[in-house]
């Protein structure tokens, strides 16, 4: 995984792993960060006969393309195989069923971001101290994770 962003949510995922005392399989991580590759991990998943009751996806789109790899299969979502999306984009209310998905708070990110980056344009001083800024995710649960 290139992005920092995608090495945060893997260690997240480990952690919560960890915390909840469940032994990882390396075989179930699986880089996808697409809607076709997550097609693709799915089968492959699916063809080695690999147990999984869950999907946590990188972000929405992927876990829509592993909910209708899922789907095609005859899984039942989320009886058999919950999926978790993130970024809660406006896909996540439409699919069948609804996703379940980590509201990231974009467009709060974007706003923030840019007003950060319009304060140091305009700074008088050379140095700009480095800002950090860190905005609390929400779960949004909808069907594709409960029964």
């Amino acid at each position: 995984m290139a992005l920092i962003i995608g090495q945060r949510r893997k260690e997240g995922y480990l952690k919560a792993l960890n915390d909840a005392g469940i032994p990882v399989d390396e075989d179930l991580i699986i880089e996808a960060d697409s809607f076709e590759k997550a097609r693709m991990a799915i089968m492959k998943l699916i063809n080695q006969k690999k147990k999984f009751d869950g999907v946590f996806a990188t972000n929405d789109l992927t876990a829509i393309g592993a909910m209708q790899t899922i789907q095609k299969k005859g899984y039942k979502i989320p009886d058999e195989i919950a999926i978790v999306g993130f970024s809660d984009g406006r896909f996540s209310g439409i699919t069948v069923p609804t996703l379940t998905s980590v509201d990231q708070h974009g467009y709060e990110m974007g706003t923030m971001a840019t007003e950060m980056l319009l304060r140091r344009i305009t700074s008088e001083d050379d140095e700009y101290p480095a800002e950090t800024k860190v905005l609390n995710a929400d779960l949004i649960i909808r069907g594709s994770s409960i029964i």
